[in-house]
């Protein structure tokens, strides 16, 4: 997937999250394909993910420092932003010049499963993404192609 989910894999890891296709989603996909995509929050999170990048590429141990281990990995949105405010309060402050942590972790992944089903939609699926987030995607898809592609460019992403 695109290299700007690095971050948000390292913090939340979906892996774990997401359950076989013969389960419901866990609690935090749903809060995040909940989550209104807006242009507002597009610009925003963007800003954020720009401060993020300078961060991560100004200090190398920010990525390991997320990466959670077996016995620590977050398992909801709560605990994902107490454990990146544990382990990186300077990540957390640097998203915050640009909107509420949360929201962030909230935005990413709202727009990152968002942004996959629009593009290829999977319509046996059990997670359901809003009409209007698939909506936002394809009118904003040249946006969003965007501040994708600026984000592949950064350093340690």
């Amino acid at each position: 997937m695109y290299r700007f989910c690095a971050l948000l894999l390292a913090s939340v890891s979906l892996h774990a999250q997401t359950p076989p296709r013969t389960k419901a989603p866990s609690a935090a996909v749903k809060a995040m394909v909940a989550y209104p995509l807006t242009a507002s929050n597009l610009d925003r999170y963007a800003e954020a993910s720009r401060g993020m990048s300078a961060l991560i590429a100004k200090d190398k141990g920010v990525l390991p420092n997320l990466k959670p281990s077996a016995t620590d990995a977050p398992n909801s949105i709560d605990e994902t932003v107490a454990f990146t405010k544990r382990r990186c309060p300077e990540c957390v402050a640097t998203v915050e010049k640009a909107m509420p942590y949360r929201d962030y972790v909230l935005f990413q992944g709202g727009l990152m499963i968002s942004y996959v089903y629009a593009i290829r939609p999977r319509p046996t699926s059990q997670v359901h993404v809003t009409p209007e987030n698939i909506k936002f995607v394809l009118d904003n898809r040249e946006k969003i192609d965007r501040i994708l592609a600026e984000q592949r460019k950064q350093p340690g992403r």
